[in-house]
């Protein structure tokens, strides 16, 4: 079971990857910079129970991804 945080900023992966760590250690949290690269994650480092998407995310049709 893991995680999937899509965000194309590197400062909240560390925010993001602490509140894991102190919250739920036991999920992995593996983090993404483009949508490109979570679908990547999906069809080789699945499966994950969470997906976090950054609403504030550029570049990305964020619904495209939450189809995936």
């Amino acid at each position: 079971m893991k995680a999937l945080f899509i965000c194309d900023n590197k400062e909240q992966w560390e925010l993001y990857t602490n509140l894991f760590k102190a919250h739920f250690p036991k999920i992995p949290l593996v983090c993404a910079i483009k949508g490109e690269d979570a679908l990547n994650y999906l069809q080789f480092d699945g499966p994950f129970s969470m997906f976090l998407i950054d609403a504030e995310l550029k570049d990305e049709e964020r619904n495209l991804l939450s189809i995936a």
